[in-house]
């Protein structure tokens, strides 16, 4: 058998400061939630302003500076592998595949088992990508990411329709695990005054998340809720052009942007709202799903990707072909004249959610670790 407590290095962009994206909040709860556990000693391993170690909250913290001159970042990859050495950990876990991060993970293969996460696939969502980052992405990260999948023997992912993507690049062991929620957090959120009836949208404001469908849909929605109130969380490049077809679609009295919003105050618009719309492009799995469901909200999602897995299409919300602002609007208004059934659909969500609780994933990661671990020392005793 393998010793009782694992020494895990996870390795990648860890939220230092403020929480951003759905990586970000993976990679902190999940952090924390196995930090609880007696049976793991954890050491996250990133890249930030300065050099330092410390230990909080049963987390052993190993931050390496980064090189402000990008021509450099290369020794950002030679620090990080140096530090992970030191370590000498049980496995070695990284979280996406980051072209800073994931050629150390190729590169310490031999020394570790090592884990990948993959959140998302660059190849599935460079289509939406514009300018010079879609150039970095076909040029760089792609071929990055390929390889990488294709060398690490051990693979997350978040959701059926990412294995299924994933399996088709590597010959790896691939396991799913879901992303998380904290249902304590939002338990003692107190709610807020929203114009009814009203529909919130929370996440990143970029063409891959479809906002500007949304956005197309109110027009068509209005015909039959004139007073409609359409509530837009999030901040991000597409921001100023979203804004500017608001405009032109003449809704401005309809829509309001307001901006990042973290925290308690998040989940106040959640349990405030009548329902939440998530008309993105593509998804690998969507935490903001999980969220608008926890808060006990119906949803009205895109039937791509990962959200299929975690919205139960006439259960916990509606699905909507992608792209199609018409049956995007029909499904919203069936719901905004319903409350019966947003009532009836969002019980069913929070029910749904509890099996994606964070507690649950992380007893699911270690018993990953001790699968890989298990399955190593087997080998070498052939």
């Amino acid at each position: 058998m393998v010793s009782n407590k694992i020494t895990v290095a996870m390795l990648g962009q860890y939220p230092l400061n403020n929480i951003y994206g759905g990586v970000e909040m993976h990679f902190y709860q999940l952090a924390h939630h196995i930090a609880l556990l007696d049976n793991v000693e954890l050491h996250i391993v990133t890249l930030g302003c300065n050099n330092e170690q410390f230990e909080e909250n049963g987390i052993k913290y190993h931050i390496i500076k980064k090189s402000s001159f990008r021509p450099f970042r290369i020794l950002d990859i030679v620090k990080l592998r140096k530090e992970i050495l030191k370590i000498k950990p049980d496995i070695l876990h990284v979280q996406g595949t980051s072209i800073i991060y994931i050629p150390v993970a190729t590169l310490i293969g031999n020394n570790y088992p090592v884990l990948l996460t993959v959140h998302g696939l660059v190849k599935s969502a460079v289509r939406f990508e514009r300018g010079v980052h879609r150039f970095i992405s076909k040029v760089i990260r792609i071929p990055l990411e390929k390889y990488a999948i294709s060398k690490i023997q051990n693979i997350v992912v978040c959701s059926p329709a990412m294995e299924s993507l994933v399996s088709n690049m590597t010959n790896s062991k691939i396991y799913v695990i879901p992303n998380g929620i904290n249902l304590e957090d939002i338990d003692d959120v107190k709610p807020l005054e929203l114009n009814p009836p009203n529909i919130l949208f929370v996440g990143l404001l970029w063409n891959v998340k479809g906002v500007d469908i949304l956005l197309n849909a109110v027009p068509i929605i209005k015909k039959s809720i004139p007073d409609l109130s359409v509530y837009i969380v999030g901040s991000g490049p597409c921001e100023n052009e979203l804004k500017k077809l608001v405009k032109e679609l003449d809704i401005e009295e309809n829509i309001k942007f307001l901006g990042f919003i973290s925290g308690k105050e998040k989940y106040s618009y959640y349990t405030s709202a009548d329902i939440c719309v998530f008309p993105s492009r593509h998804e690998a799995f969507g935490i903001t799903l999980l969220d608008a469901m926890a808060c006990g909200k119906p949803v009205v999602a895109s039937n791509v990707g990962g959200i299929p897995y975690v919205v139960e299409d006439g259960k916990t919300g509606l699905l909507f072909e992608s792209g199609d602002v018409k049956d995007l609007a029909e499904k919203v208004i069936a719901l905004l004249k319903d409350k019966k059934l947003r009532d009836k659909m969002g019980k069913a969500g929070r029910e749904r959610v509890k099996d994606f609780t964070w507690d649950k994933i992380a007893e699911q990661t270690v018993e990953v670790y001790r699968e890989i671990l298990e399955r190593g020392r087997k080998q070498y005793e052939q």
